[in-house]
């Protein structure tokens, strides 16, 4: 319930083009570490998709935590 009340206040709001992200706060958004981080990103889209009248700032984040655990996995394998 808490997600979507936060959902409807922050779709007001401009999203980025862009977000840059780190690594401490790419695992936090996510909630994941390296093995699981797919399954975390397909379940938080699902509920932020601004199609679904999600926010897209946070989907916007979640996109940007996703595609830079990506990379460092590919930089590590």
């Amino acid at each position: 319930m808490l997600i979507k009340y936060v959902n409807k206040l922050i779709k007001y709001f401009k999203a980025p083009r862009s977000v840059k992200i780190d690594s401490s706060t790419a695992y936090k958004i996510l909630e994941c570490d390296n093995t699981n981080y797919i399954m975390k990103y397909k379940e938080l889209i699902a509920i932020n998709h601004p199609d679904k009248g999600g926010s897209e700032y946070l989907t916007n984040l979640i996109n940007a935590s996703k595609d830079y655990i990506s990379e460092l996995n590919k930089e590590i394998y």
